[in-house]
């Protein structure tokens, strides 16, 4: 069938719709696009093998172009859930100002304390992936104004610097619900892959089908046409011997019987080739089609190339077990059921976290304007905000460091009892999806075996009938001019050829459905026609 790889279908379109753009000639009225659209108008005819079809398909199909955005929103959705480790920056400042009545004796400077203080903190905190936790690397820095007599720094200036780390050591252990979304959204990537990858093989069997319906359609109309033109040319002939006195009255009418029932059966045939064509174009061309579109598609595979395929069940079952994408989605469904219940054992348990911090605390200012009742003594202190900062890291610094643990348990625990007890039945009913799938593929996988040995045998028997039929319609034509035969059973032999024809067609149809059923059943539809599911999963 040749290579099908998708990148070479953007030309093919471009092709297209050269070859097809509008055509005015003399006396004939411009074609124009539907109001509000600016899809060209498609006409004239198209000569089209199936393995273009099925190129062209998948560069224009909306139910693939629908599919493609799935695996991209599953992708941003796992970013959506690393974002959960994002680091984040805060910081929170503000003033106070308080003043407070006093009738101490060691308040020298008034009847009120006045404080005014400037304050600030930073923080850069965030979530532990994997082992689940928190960390927080904080900066506090402080500024007071005090007029208290016994305060010997006014301006007064503090600073802090601490590192905390909680980890959890049962509940939330490898299990936080943040990983647990990454967990789940990898899941669902590959899920979403594999949900696509089904799409394309249903929308490529959906346009061989359609190609071959085509074919059909189209060879059941030439058939149509064809019995009529012999019901006519027997008509004729029938009102010729009429005339010369040779057949009678009622003869003529059984040929014009014969005409008019053709001509209805032709009348169909036409409307299921327009629906045919209509049903290729929108698999085909997606968006090109419009309502005014007068495009005709010729199919130029042959119907009558047979190929014969003799499908091993065994062989075919196994490589449906290792390509179907729904088997591979199903797989995938279990083991996301399997962190689900590992998420809801894990938040069975009590919670016992370890929280531990270590940090420095800096100290600065100048002497307070305010007389102090007490004799003074020296403060070794830096008198700017930067010297609270000096001793940090040094033996010198002023060190906290704090060590604790945090425990809690759910009382009866119900929701934690039956959120397990939930996710182990679906787990379960997950594993039965499986099972129940693998016996319909085998299903299939028998169906389609069987469907294209009867295929086979269908054309084989159609083709011996088509001949018996041919011959017994040329003896009738002979006895006809011989007079010994009518009209009407050159007409019921005539009509024998027609469903032979006929059954023959449906059997080449059939054949060429089976052989696609067949490769979509054991999941090779893509890699036998060299579809390539990565470039077809690029947005267009």
């Amino acid at each position: 069938m040749g290579s099908l790889r998708v990148g070479s279908a953007a030309c093919a379109v471009a092709l297209l719709l050269v070859i097809l753009a509008p055509r005015v000639g003399v006396g004939e009225e411009p074609a124009t696009d539907p109001p509000g659209g600016t899809t060209p108008t498609l006409h004239g005819e198209l000569r089209l093998a199936l393995g273009e079809a099925l190129a062209m398909g998948i560069e224009n199909n909306l139910d693939v172009e629908i599919e493609r955005h799935a695996p991209l929103i599953a992708r941003e959705d796992l970013g959506v859930a690393w974002g959960a480790y994002d680091p984040e920056l805060a910081s929170e400042f503000g003033m106070t100002d308080t003043e407070t009545p006093t009738a101490s004796a060691l308040q020298t400077g008034g009847n009120t304390i006045d404080q005014r203080t400037w304050d600030a903190e930073s923080a850069l905190k965030g979530l532990i992936p994997l082992v689940g936790g928190s960390y927080e690397f904080g900066y506090t820095a402080d500024k007071t104004e005090t007029n208290f007599a016994i305060e010997r720094l006014s301006p007064r200036y503090e600073a802090g610097l601490l590192a905390t780390l909680q980890l959890p050591l049962l509940r939330d252990l490898f299990w936080a619900e943040p990983w647990t979304n990454v967990k789940r959204a990898r899941i669902g990537v590959t899920t979403s892959d594999e949900e696509f990858r089904r799409s394309l093989m249903d929308v490529v069997q959906e346009i061989e089908d359609a190609y071959w319906g085509l074919v059909a359609s189209s060879e059941q109309l030439r058939v149509a046409e064809k019995s009529l033109e012999t019901a006519r040319a027997l008509l004729d002939q029938t009102r010729t011997q009429y005339e010369v006195g040779v057949v009678s009255k009622v003869e003529v009418t059984e040929a014009e019987a014969g005409v008019a029932e053709r001509e209805v059966v032709r009348i169909r045939a036409e409307n299921a080739y327009r629906t045919a064509q209509d049903v290729l174009i929108d698999r085909v061309l997606g968006p090109h089609l419009t309502a005014m579109s007068q495009l005709e598609i010729e199919p130029t595979d042959d119907p009558q190339t047979v190929t014969i395929r003799d499908v091993d069940v065994e062989e075919a079952l196994g490589k449906a077990l290792e390509r179907r994408p729904e088997l591979a989605a199903a797989r995938q469904d279990i083991e996301r059921q399997e962190i689900e219940l590992g998420f809801a054992r894990n938040q069975r348990l009590p919670r016992l976290d370890l929280v531990g911090s270590y940090g420095f605390q800096g100290l600065s200012g100048r002497e307070n304007d305010v007389p102090s009742p007490f004799p003074p003594t020296p403060i070794n202190v830096g008198s700017r905000f930067s010297s609270a900062d000096d001793d940090f890291f040094s033996d010198d610094g002023a060190r906290q460091w704090s060590a604790r643990g945090i425990f809690s348990i759910p009382l009866g625990n119900v929701r934690g009892r039956h959120d397990v007890r939930r996710r182990e039945l679906e787990l379960r009913r997950s594993r039965t999806q499986l099972l129940r799938l693998e016996q319909t593929i085998v299903l299939e996988i028998r169906g389609a075996a069987r469907d294209l040995r009867s295929a086979l045998e269908g054309i084989e028997a159609a083709e011996r009938r088509r001949v018996a039929a041919a011959a017994q319609l040329r003896a009738e034509r002979v006895r006809l001019e011989h007079g010994e035969s009518t009209p009407f059973e050159v007409l019921d032999r005539e009509e024998d050829l027609v469903q032979a024809e006929s059954q023959k067609i449906e059997a080449e149809r059939v054949y060429h459905g089976s052989v696609t059923a067949v490769d979509r059943a054991q999941g090779t539809i893509l890699s036998r026609r060299n579809i390539a599911v990565e470039e077809a999963g690029r947005l267009r």
